[in-house]
């Protein structure tokens, strides 16, 4: 890069080929403006468009918590009174005599009568 900046200004000199008036920069900025036709002046809102609807949102958003959390506690399973071990021994016991009854073809009427003349 050296080299290829040397060879431009050996060719072409340091000096600038294009020149500004003295003092042009020092009132453009008036200049400028009294070229511009007249405007009235207007105020532009910088909110987004969403903050519009941010009320009604955040309403569905509490209605949807709502909602969730009454499901959840709804849908929770509560503690029994009962202890654990006798409600499993209770749950077993029942599907064992269910699947007795399976097994020896055995309906309510068969097993009635099985009970009266045990008695």
């Amino acid at each position: 890069m050296d080299k290829e900046e040397q060879t431009l200004k050996q060719r072409f000199g340091n000096k600038a080929p294009f020149k500004v008036p003295e003092g042009y920069f020092d009132d453009f900025a008036d200049k400028f403006m009294d070229k511009l036709p007249e405007q009235k002046a207007r105020t532009v809102s910088m909110r987004p468009r969403w903050h519009r609807y941010r009320p009604a949102m955040l309403a569905a958003a509490c209605i949807c918590g709502a909602i969730m959390s009454l499901s959840i506690y709804l849908h929770t399973s509560r503690p029994s009174n009962e202890p654990m071990a006798k409600t499993h021994i209770e749950i077993s016991a029942n599907n064992t005599i269910d699947q007795m009854a399976d097994y020896t073809m055995l309906d309510n009427e068969d097993i009635y009568a099985s009970l009266v003349d045990n008695q």
